[in-house]
């Protein structure tokens, strides 16, 4: 099994998440690595890892974002 793993570019601060605001359609904002938030647009804010395992892209959701704080 071929885990690959990216090291983050652009660190995400607790700040950016919490200006991100909601659009028409949901997106990610990334860290340049591995690590999202992915914001809805009823502006819920979710923390996501994705990560490729024997080339397939696999989505692992880690909680909802005003739980978890990136301070």
């Amino acid at each position: 099994m071929a885990l690959r793993i990216n090291i983050a570019k652009n660190l995400l601060t607790a700040l950016q998440v919490k200006q991100a605001k909601p659009k028409e359609k949901e997106y990610l904002l990334g860290d340049g690595g591995n690590l999202f938030v992915r914001i809805r647009p009823n502006g819920s804010k979710y923390f996501e890892v994705i990560v490729r395992i024997n080339s397939k892209k696999r989505r692992i959701f880690l909680s909802d974002a005003t739980i978890i704080s990136l301070e």
